[in-house]
């Protein structure tokens, strides 16, 4: 005799071997099955951003003493209210019992906005969390560029614009910048992969040229921006230094003139950190020589301070260099 039989017979039809005397059954569930000790419950799902190229896993609990120990089976299931964008092949269920993880893999070409259903199913009862899925067209990174680079003592404050398809932020994690940089003209480059500007390079030597440029990156490709040089200093700019007449100024974007003037007006916004190197004052005899040099190349400005026991130079950005002799 089987067990099924043994127990209709033994018991009586109306006895559920699942779950007890004369169960109540959830009318979206077959007959036959119990009711249930505690109703399953899905944690709530922020709404969230994804790009049309990209895969992102994100994390839902579940509370649901019933069900098995793992995510996957039949009893969680995830669907698409527009299968043209993200359809059930691109919505994956794992993770183990009471934390899961969907992952999430829209079509290629394909974005938009749909919503999204978890259903948690046990063998008696039903429960369903939605959020909303904004799947973004994007592209290469947009041009972008370096706005400045201030040079302080021993490190650089590097500073750029946010390039087009770079969102950086929310749940949208694909995208992310690399500064790279570089004694000047001196070999290879150091990456500082995912950060964010402003961003401070830090030990550096000071009165030394270094390159730098900033790569953009995105889960369609790369851009990287224009290449500046910059020194460390222990004098502080207050200002702006990508102005008309330094030597990296941009009279089209992406494009350095080779060769430019040096700009007077950047000593005026100096302050000192050391009291052996006088506060600048602009004032004669601390005019700069003006006259046009070549990037990377040893300035022919330089100007007096107040004592006269210090002569401060200017490099080809217009930075003034620190710790040099009278």
């Amino acid at each position: 005799m089987s067990v099924g039989l043994f127990f209709v017979f033994a018991l009586g039809c109306d006895v559920n071997p699942l779950g007890g005397n004369k169960s109540k059954l959830d009318p979206l569930f077959e007959p036959g099955k119990h009711t249930p000790s505690a109703p399953p419950v899905i944690g709530a799902i922020a709404d969230f951003i994804i790009d049309e190229n990209d895969v992102q896993t994100i994390p839902f609990t579940i509370n649901d003493p019933d069900t098995f120990m793992v995510c996957s089976l039949v009893f969680v299931k995830a669907t698409s209210s527009n299968n043209t964008i993200i359809d059930s092949s691109g919505l994956i269920v794992g993770g183990t019992y009471p934390n899961c993880t969907l992952t999430l893999m829209p079509k290629t070409l394909r974005w938009g906005v749909v919503n999204i259903t978890v259903d948690l199913y046990d063998f008696w009862s039903h429960a369903k969390a939605n959020f909303q899925l904004t799947v973004i067209h994007i592209l290469t990174p947009g041009t972008f560029l370096i706005t400045d680079a201030e040079g302080e003592n021993g490190k650089v404050l590097v500073t750029w614009q946010n390039a087009a398809y770079m969102l950086g932020t929310g749940a949208y994690t694909s995208p992310y910048y690399v500064l790279y940089y570089r004694e000047h003209n001196g070999g290879a480059y150091t990456a500082l992969p995912r950060v964010t500007s402003p961003y401070m390079v830090t030990g550096l030597t000071n009165g030394t040229e270094y390159d730098f440029y900033v790569r953009a990156h995105n889960s369609v490709g790369d851009r990287n921006s224009q290449v500046v040089i910059a020194s460390p200093t222990k004098y502080k700019f207050r200002g702006n230094e990508f102005v008309p007449a330094s030597s990296q100024y941009q009279d089209t974007p992406g494009v350095i003139t080779p060769v430019k003037t040096v700009n007077g007006a950047l000593l005026a916004m100096t302050d000192t950190a050391d009291a052996n190197y006088p506060t600048l004052n602009y004032d004669p005899p601390e005019n700069p020589i003006n006259g046009p040099h070549i990037p990377g190349t040893p300035p022919p400005s330089a100007l007096l301070t107040p004592s006269g026991k210090y002569r401060v130079y200017m490099n080809s950005q217009g930075n003034i260099l620190s710790g040099v002799g009278p």
